[in-house]
């Protein structure tokens, strides 16, 4: 309550927007890669419902945990729900709307542990998908 608040200067709000775009652009990367892998072993109607179901179930996790944190929840819900939040990426981890909103930065920071977080999830993908591209062939 006794101290100061400094400003430290974010960029330009373009500046901002880029970033915030780079960090949308790693949560895109990794949707197109686990769609990718579902395309590679089904059809393409499964690829684009299980992109979607993805999406969905990665921006439900604080929905989620709150479902494996009640009291009244079934033990085997309870552990079927904290496997999934183990699994699934958090979609809503990096809040760059919120953060454009509300005029603070988004730093280079961000999108560097956007990339990080999104990047090891995209890479397992985009091996799998190899993997499954490559048994098809054969």
């Amino acid at each position: 309550d006794t101290g100061t608040m400094l400003a430290i200067p974010g960029g330009t709000f373009l500046g901002n927007l880029v970033r915030g775009g780079l960090v949308l652009l790693a949560i895109a990367g990794l949707l197109t890669a686990f769609t990718l892998v579902i395309a590679a072993i089904t059809n393409l109607g499964v690829a684009a419902l299980g992109g979607l179901t993805m999406y969905f179930a990665g921006s439900a996790t604080g929905a989620m945990r709150e479902v494996a944190a009640a009291s009244d929840t079934s033990t085997a819900l309870r552990r079927v729900v904290s496997l999934a939040l183990d699994v699934l990426p958090d979609f809503d981890r990096f809040t760059i709307a919120a953060r454009l909103a509300a005029s603070e930065s988004v730093g280079w920071l961000m999108v560097a542990q956007a990339w990080g977080y999104y990047g090891i999830y995209t890479v397992i993908f985009m091996t799998v998908a190899w993997v499954a591209m490559r048994r098809k062939e054969l």
